[in-house]
């Protein structure tokens, strides 16, 4: 982007001098970010994104102006920027979207330092209650990932937390619409959250309550990740003998399932590169699942572990996690979305272990007598 849009500081702030943000993916897909200062410290700080329509993507031009909807509806909780303007050309193929930049840096910008590791519980709070106040307004993001959240001070104990990706939101009304578990917002779940791919296998259909645990379990996740890796795993035998039995309880529970996702997975992507023509799609459809189950594999079983290693995990790198911390990793990463904390009350203190368990035995109860 060689020069800001005229169009959207025109009345802002002439003054102000942009600065590209460099991002490979988002430039990929037709998308350049800036942010814009002023060297007098005059004006507060701006952020634009620009986008531009490219043949085979989604339409970036639309999401820009879902993200203003969203922006506007959401600024009086407080965890989002300020909207300012959303334009775009005549012939509707280019659009900028400003607003107020806010302080701090992106999970995706920020290596983990000692400070933080030991600011972990801090830093998770913080998230939480921001999704939360996002939630609250029935409103889910959707995609969750390490540029959605944006850290100020992330080595404090007033370590704050803002939410900056609305481009895929999703509102209460868009849940209710929906015919069934099998629309395009179930499908990208259901890719994010290996738990709600395995309940929609028992016939799970998406609804605003598993929608809002579903991301909670992505915040987590992404959270846990930025801290080790998104590759990193816990040898069975390196855990407590209790923990490793329920690790390979569960383990054999699901492994069978989640190989059958795998495999539905790797075949749905061969066909739509077969679809497209794509060149690099030689093997035939069980060769190049054979290829690539592995690897997928692997890493789907990592994740639908995270809920017994994540702790353990988390302090073999450094990370100072107590009990009430460890409690909740546990539960919001949990396969069984039953059994998901409803809220953030577990983790903030609002609510005590023995009151979430009274909880998963009523919902328990319920679910046993919806068998009769």
């Amino acid at each position: 982007m060689a020069e800001t849009s005229d169009i959207a500081l025109h009345d802002v702030a002439p003054k102000y001098k942009a600065e590209k943000v460099e991002n490979w993916a988002a430039a990929f897909r037709g998308k350049e970010n800036a942010r814009i200062t002023d060297e007098n410290a005059t004006y507060t700080p701006l952020f634009e994104k620009a986008a531009v329509k490219q043949e085979g993507m989604r339409d970036n031009i639309q999401g820009l102006e879902t993200e203003f909807a969203f922006l506007q509806r959401l600024e009086h909780t407080g965890v989002t920027p300020r909207p300012l303007a959303f334009t775009t050309n005549d012939k509707q193929t280019e659009g900028h979207l400003l607003m107020t930049a806010v302080s701090g840096e992106s999970l995706e910008g920020i290596e983990p330092d000692d400070a933080m590791r030991e600011n972990f519980g801090n830093i998770l709070k913080a998230m939480s209650r921001s999704l939360h106040a996002i939630h609250e307004e029935m409103v889910l993001l959707r995609d969750i990932n390490e540029g959605t959240f944006v850290l100020d001070r992330p080595a404090s104990d007033d370590v704050s937390c803002s939410v900056v990706d609305f481009e895929l939101a999703l509102t209460q009304k868009d849940i209710d619409n929906q015919d069934s578990g099998d629309d395009i917002s179930a499908d990208w779940y259901g890719r994010k959250d290996i738990g709600f791919d395995l309940a929609r296998r028992h016939g799970k259909t998406l609804d605003m309550d598993t929608a809002q645990g579903s991301e909670r379990y992505q915040l987590v996740k992404t959270l846990v990740d930025s801290f080790v890796g998104a590759t990193a795993n816990i040898a069975p035998e390196d855990l407590p003998d209790d923990v490793r039995e329920q690790y390979n309880r569960q383990y054999a529970q699901i492994k069978d399932e989640v190989a059958e996702i795998t495999r539905d997975e790797i075949r749905n992507a061969y066909r739509t590169a077969v679809e497209l023509e794509l060149d690099y799609r030689e093997e035939t459809e069980e060769a190049q699942i054979e290829l690539d189950f592995d690897q997928t594999f692997n890493y789907k079983m990592r994740n639908a572990m995270l809920h017994i290693t994540a702790p353990y995990l988390l302090r073999e790198n450094g990370c100072v996690v107590d009990d009430d911390t460890a409690h909740y990793l546990s539960h919001g990463l949990e396969m069984a979305i039953d059994k998901r904390p409803r809220d953030i009350g577990l983790l903030t203190g609002d609510r005590s272990l023995d009151e979430e368990r009274k909880l998963e035995g009523v919902k328990d109860m319920l679910a046993q007598l919806s068998e009769h």
